[in-house]
């Protein structure tokens, strides 16, 4: 197998590109390293001595292809600049130091590795990395989506990498290239979760001892309560999420995938991908009812990620032609006065936004109830019901002989002044009963009666 396990996240890697350890990373990681350990820590890293690799919440942990196996857990801690702390390691191989303030060379290996830059502040964990990183924000989008429903994964080999695919009904579709080292990183912690074409990454000597690194870090990161729970053979929702397929995918993504490397794309399909290096080798598919759910928070450029201010929703109502009936057709207003009718927006909605070509998604505020047009009458339920339902949030035609009924229970909204209104309707007055009646011809033949007249409505 080609290269090694850290060339293949060298990408996204601060340190990749370093001959030399740099200052500030030493600094980072004075108070539990000396400078010496953590040079020689970061040459087993730039000689690809890390077979696996293991990340679970604030833990990080290595097996190395000297059979040594190394972890350490970097967890929050506002009593230190760093902003994280190192505690309760241990490695397999080397005499742990810790009362000289000294640990060994895996364990600083591991704590590099665990190490990113996402800004001019400083190297953080990846835990903290990715907290304010649109690979975070992906990571969570996709727990949600397999809560939704499970999310089905199959891997095939193509070439040299793994072309990893996941799909669901409702649009939702993944596609990940994975080099063959992070192919079997994967399959190593999730392989039952993928149904695998053809050749499958094959079980090495890293894959036993990495395992149990991982139980460890479990074990020694949960709470009181999930320990509780996992005694009793449960595990929290925590858990479950941090020990997904989607979690771990997505850091595999982070840690080879430079975030500079993402773009949001809208296709002739009308649903948006977010894709890494021309779809090759990551591309996601959104369901057009959550795609706000996802690039309403990523903190990437462009209109996709734009949220616009909310337009104000009014009705435009009058008289059909020939009097047939009164319709009522929804529309936006916008900040800048621009006037959109829904009908027209129904190819760009996305759950509750409508998104604008090159301007971005366009939220809607709620009218208050005094002041919202209902129906004469309760329609037909349209639950299931695609086509009425677009209908009905796109306006609705009043039957001429319901008018009478539509103006008596919208007399004050009409009157409100949200609405654009024809004022021949608003002065519309209901007579319920004539109050008088001129007959002009009666005749009886037979068993009939005729009977002309008028009606004097006043």
């Amino acid at each position: 197998m080609a290269g090694s396990l850290v060339d293949a996240i060298a990408c996204a890697w601060p340190l990749a590109s370093r001959r030399l350890l740099p200052l500030e990373t030493a600094v980072a990681l004075k108070p539990w390293f000396d400078r010496e350990t953590l040079q020689e820590g970061f040459a087993l890293l730039i000689q690809g001595a890390v077979g696996r690799f293991v990340l679970y919440r604030s833990g990080v942990g290595a097996v190395f292809n000297d059979s040594a196996a190394a972890f350490l857990l970097m967890p929050p801690s506002d009593a230190l600049s760093q902003g994280f702390v190192c505690r309760d390691g241990s490695c397999t191989l080397c005499r742990d130091n810790r009362s000289s303030g000294r640990r060994c060379r895996h364990q600083a290996a591991v704590a590099l590795l665990n190490l990113r830059a996402p800004d001019d502040t400083g190297f953080v964990p990846v835990w903290r990395f990715l907290k304010s990183n649109p690979w975070g924000a992906i990571a969570k989008y996709l727990q949600q989506e397999a809560e939704v429903g499970p999310v089905s994964f199959q891997a095939r080999k193509t070439g040299a990498a793994w072309r990893l695919e996941g799909c669901k009904e409702n649009g939702f579709s993944l596609a990940a290239s994975l080099s063959p080292h992070l192919a079997q990183q994967l399959h190593c912690f999730h392989g039952s979760a993928i149904r695998w074409h053809g050749s499958i990454p094959e079980e090495d000597e890293f894959g036993p001892p990495a395992r149990v690194v991982l139980d460890k870090i479990v074990l020694l990161t949960a709470t009181d309560t999930e320990r509780r729970l996992n005694a009793a053979g449960s595990r929290s929702m925590g858990q479950q999420r941090e020990d997904s397929i989607q979690t771990a995918l997505v850091r595999l993504l982070a840690l080879s995938l430079p975030v500079s490397r993402l773009r949001i794309q809208r296709g002739s399909d009308g649903f948006f991908r977010l894709t890494a290096a021309g779809n090759a080798a990551f591309s996601l598919t959104l369901p057009r009812v959550r795609t706000m759910d996802l690039l309403g928070g990523l903190d990437l450029p462009g209109p996709a990620t734009t949220r616009l201010p909310p337009a104000e929703p009014f009705s435009v109502v009058g008289f059909m032609d020939q009097d047939t009936g009164v319709r009522v057709e929804h529309f936006l207003r916008l900040e800048d006065g621009r006037e959109l009718s829904l009908a027209g927006l129904q190819e760009q909605r996305y759950g509750s936004y409508h998104y604008l070509d090159d301007e971005g998604f366009l939220p809607r505020s709620v009218p208050p109830a005094p002041e919202r047009l209902r129906e004469p009458r309760a329609a037909a339920p349209i639950l299931f019901n695609l086509t009425k339902q677009a209908e009905a949030e796109t306006g609705f035609t009043v039957p001429a002989g319901d008018i009478p009924a539509f103006v008596d229970k919208n007399r004050n909204v009409l009157a409100s002044g949200r609405h654009r209104v024809d004022p021949a309707l608003l002065n519309l007055q209901v007579v319920r009963e004539p109050e008088r009646l001129e007959l002009t011809d009666f005749e009886e033949k037979d068993d009939w009666c005729y009977i002309a007249g008028f009606y004097d409505l006043g």
